[in-house]
């Protein structure tokens, strides 16, 4: 999921190294990379809702049915995945769309279910 500013409800996910994959973006990538805006700092719309995973996480011992993490690059004009935490700074306030530190809402899940999988949300 590239584009959290969208509304995610009642999807289900199976297999592969994680179920539902939140990547950072620092800058939109291909057809949007001249849009002048940071999608790290843009929330959920709306809670990521009754959404599940399972069946996940085979090739990597760790990874959850939900992954919040890696970063997503379009530098070269070839997107590249780098795995790891990424901090949200919410210094983007202004931007259409984005959340500020304040903003309790940022990322919310409610009702969501993980099973047959090595971690739940991760």
């Amino acid at each position: 999921i590239t584009n959290t500013y969208n509304d995610f409800v009642g999807n289900a996910a199976s297999g592969g190294w994680s179920g539902f994959t939140i990547p950072s973006l620092q800058l939109p990538v291909k057809l949007f990379k001249t849009v002048i805006m940071s999608p790290k700092n843009r929330p959920l719309r709306s809670p990521f809702r009754g959404n599940s995973a399972h069946s996940s996480g085979y090739w990597w011992q760790t990874a959850g049915g939900i992954y919040i993490g890696g970063e997503l690059q379009d530098a070269t004009g070839t997107l590249t995945y780098t795995s790891g935490r990424r901090y949200h700074s919410g210094t983007s306030a202004g931007e259409a769309g984005c959340y500020t530190v304040s903003d309790k809402r940022w990322l919310r899940f409610e009702d969501n279910k993980v099973f047959l999988s090595n971690r739940g949300p991760n």
